[in-house]
This record gives C-alpha cells, structure tokens and sequence, in this order.
C-alpha cells in the first residue's frame, strides 16, 4: 500500500503539470485565435468585392487551423513531457519540425491569392477579349508558380 501511495504521490506533480500546461497552451492558442479572427474581419470588410470577401473568409479558415494546429501540437508535446512520457517525443520533434514549413506554404499560397484575384476579376469582367486572354494566362500562370513554391517549401516535391 505505501508503494501505491509513493507512486501516486510521485505521480500527481506531473497530472497537476501535464493540465497546467494544457490549460495555458489552450488559453493562448485560443487568444491567438481571437487576433487572427479579428484580423480576418476588418480585411474582409475593408474588401468591397465578393470574391476578395470569399478569400478572405477561405484565408481565416485555413490560417485558422494552420495556427492553431501548430499551438497544440507544441502543447500537446511539452503536456506529455511533463507527463514524462518520453518515447513521444520524437513524433512530437518531427510534427514540429514541420509546423515552420507548413506556414510558409500557407503564406505562400496567401500571397499568391492575393495577386491572383484581381487578375481572375480582369480576366472575368475585361471589355477587351485579348486583355482578358493575357489576364486568365497570367493568373494561372503565377498561381502554379505559388502553388508549386508552397509545395515545394512544404517538402511535398
């Protein structure tokens, strides 16, 4: 009985740890959230047109899940550290490792909307059939390049 009680004893810093942890790990991914959100919204309204509300509402999401994502996968790791579970870590090490490439792939393809969408709106909406031409050529053409750069940043090729 005492030897249950000594491991229990032991035992509890590190679930009183392991809750901590995830308790302030949430509290600021749910903080950052928050910002990201609110930053959404003010660009999403500052966006007159429909389409750029639409990519800016698709930006929010994905950010969104990106960040988020991120947060918790690196309190989840350092949780399960105070937990003293070690043979966790290295999956933890390398999701981790990936998280930095993750978000420049998904700064890449925010960029990349970015300057693709007026030229989709010229090649939708141009008067001329040559400008709208040279417009729908130019938009695929630099967003294969973004697309191409993310997965390439994201080590996907």
């Amino acid at each position: 009985m005492s030897d249950l009680l000594d491991w229990y004893l032991g035992f509890l810093p590190k679930v009183i740890g392991f809750a901590t942890v995830l308790g302030v790990g949430g509290g600021v991914s749910y903080v950052i959230f928050w910002v990201l959100r609110f930053i959404a919204r003010k660009a999403a309204g500052a966006m007159a047109h429909p389409d750029a509300q639409r990519m800016a509402a698709f930006i929010k999401r994905v950010g969104k899940w990106v960040v988020v994502g991120s947060l918790a996968t690196i309190t989840l790791k350092l949780a399960v550290g105070a937990l003293g579970i070690d043979f966790l870590n290295d999956p933890f090490d390398a999701v981790i490792a990936w998280v930095p490439k993750l978000i420049m792939a998904f700064v890449l393809l925010t960029v990349g909307a970015i300057v693709v969408v007026p030229l989709w709106l010229v090649a939708a909406r141009g008067t001329n059939l040559w400008v709208r031409l040279l417009a729908a050529l130019a938009a695929i053409g630099i967003a294969w390049i973004f697309v191409m750069a993310s997965l390439d940043q994201a080590g996907a090729i």
